[in-house]
């Protein structure tokens, strides 16, 4: 047992955000991190506590693979990072069985209509939060449009349709997809961070300067009031937690939600937390049952930018 306070497991560990929350939290508190990953090529692997290469997810084995990492390891929390993790410890059975380790996030149930862009974009429309509109005849479609997955993470397989000749040429090839009006504009993220009881405790709205592979590589922040009465609606629901963000387009003067995720931002999260949003701490410290103080952007860390750029690392064997 080393001296070293809360124990935390982080799944993905290799991707971005991993990565960010690896050096975030070493730099914050004293914390043993534990990170696992499919791969055994892992950026900062050799500054983790314990490190575990795991099999994927999806694999009957995987479960049994965590529950002994928590065990040995003595695990206090787990931080699920990408979706796929989002989705396999959305599961209140799940959650059950990787106890007493902790975790915050929303149930299985409220994920699988979040994580369906179509489901989704019924269930914001239903809440009076403007979203794209979809085409669901041939007869009504106006080009440019955009064809997405109907699950799908961020802007990954997302094809832009310029004229009739490409839907044609699209449609013939892939299934599972739903063709969405094309929205004009700037493109922003809002980094959210629900409680238990489905308060947002915090909101950052970042316009997405620049992108490479759909995460933010150039963000800056911004102020928006209008998020608030989209914020307030989302918390009457009650059952959004933990770590969400959002993105949308200014039109017609109305804020209008194209993507969702129930998960940490992968572009942009170090530009909140610099402005002192610290979703990942404030996320620890909610899970270890702490008061949390509602966080706002204060003035002067309006137009704060980041520029996030490629770091080498090496490893010799």
């Amino acid at each position: 047992m080393t001296g070293k306070v809360n124990r935390i497991l982080i799944t993905s560990a290799g991707g971005l955000v991993g990565t960010f929350l690896i050096k975030h939290f070493q730099e914050v508190g004293n914390y043993y991190l534990v990170g696992t990953d499919m791969s055994e090529y892992v950026p900062l692997k050799e500054k983790l506590d314990a490190y575990y290469q795991v099999v994927p997810n999806r694999s009957e084995a995987y479960l049994d693979n965590i529950r002994r990492i928590i065990e040995k390891e003595q695990i206090e929390i787990v931080l699920p990072i990408s979706s796929y993790d989002v989705e396999m410890y959305s599961k209140k059975e799940i959650r059950k069985q990787v106890e007493p380790a902790k975790m915050l996030l929303l149930d299985y149930e409220i994920y699988k209509i979040l994580h369906n862009k179509g489901k989704c974009n019924k269930f914001l429309k239903q809440l009076e939060i403007s979203v794209p509109r979809i085409y669901c005849g041939e007869k009504e479609i106006k080009f440019p449009c955009v064809l997405k997955p109907d699950e799908g993470t961020g802007s990954k397989n997302v094809i832009y349709l310029e004229m009739a000749e490409d839907y044609l040429y699209w449609k013939k090839k892939i299934q599972g997809y739903t063709l969405y009006e094309y929205l004009e504009g700037k493109e922003y993220t809002v980094d959210c961070l629900f409680d238990y009881s489905g308060k947002c405790v915090g909101y950052n709205a970042r316009e997405r300067v620049k992108m490479n592979g759909g995460g933010a590589v150039i963000s800056k922040c911004i102020k928006e009031e209008r998020l608030t009465e989209i914020i307030e609606k989302l918390e009457l629901q009650g059952n959004i937690r933990g770590p969400i963000n959002f993105q949308y387009k200014v039109v017609d003067n109305r804020i209008c939600i194209f993507d969702f995720n129930t998960r940490f931002a992968s572009g942009g999260l170090p530009l909140t937390v610099y402005v002192g949003f610290d979703i990942p701490q404030m996320l620890i410290e909610l899970i270890l049952g702490k008061q949390v103080k509602p966080w706002s952007l204060s003035e002067n860390a309006i137009g704060s930018t980041m520029f996030r750029y490629y770091e080498e690392s090496y490893e010799r064997k």
